[in-house]
C-alpha cells in the first residue's frame, strides 16, 4: 500500500507554463532533501479549467510525506528558499488544492 499527496494549483491565465517550472524545481528541491517520494508534475491545457497543473508526490509511508516540512523546519537554509517559492507560486495561481490518497 502506498499514499499520494497532491497539490493543484489553479494558475492565472497564461501562467501554465511559469507554475510548471516552478513545480518542477520544487520537486528537485524536495528530492535533495533524502525524501524517498516519487515526484510527478501534470499539466491539462484541453480540459476544465486552463493554467491547472497537478503535483503529485508517491510514497510507502506517509510519514515520509509529512516529513517534507519537518526536514525544511530543521534547515534555515530551506525555510528560506521556500519562502521564496511560495512568493513566487502565489504570484501564478488563483488558488490550489491539496488531497491526500491511499492506494489499494
Amino acid at each position: 500500500m502506498s499514499y499520494v499527496m497532491r497539490r493543484i494549483f489553479h494558475g492565472k491565465a497564461g501562467c501554465g507554463n511559469e507554475l510548471i517550472k516552478l513545480c518542477t524545481d520544487a520537486n528537485f528541491r524536495v528530492r535533495g532533501l533524502g525524501m524517498a517520494i516519487k515526484p510527478r508534475v501534470m499539466s491539462d491545457y484541453i480540459s476544465g479549467r486552463t493554467d491547472t497543473v497537478v503535483v503529485e508526490c508517491e510514497t510507502e509511508s506517509v510519514t515520509e510525506l509529512l516529513s517534507v516540512n519537518e526536514e525544511m523546519e530543521g534547515d534555515p537554509r530551506a525555510g528560506v528558499e521556500f519562502g521564496e517559492w511560495m512568493d513566487r507560486i502565489s504570484d501564478l495561481i488563483e488558488y490550489a488544492e491539496a488531497e491526500m490518497w491511499q492506494t489499494h
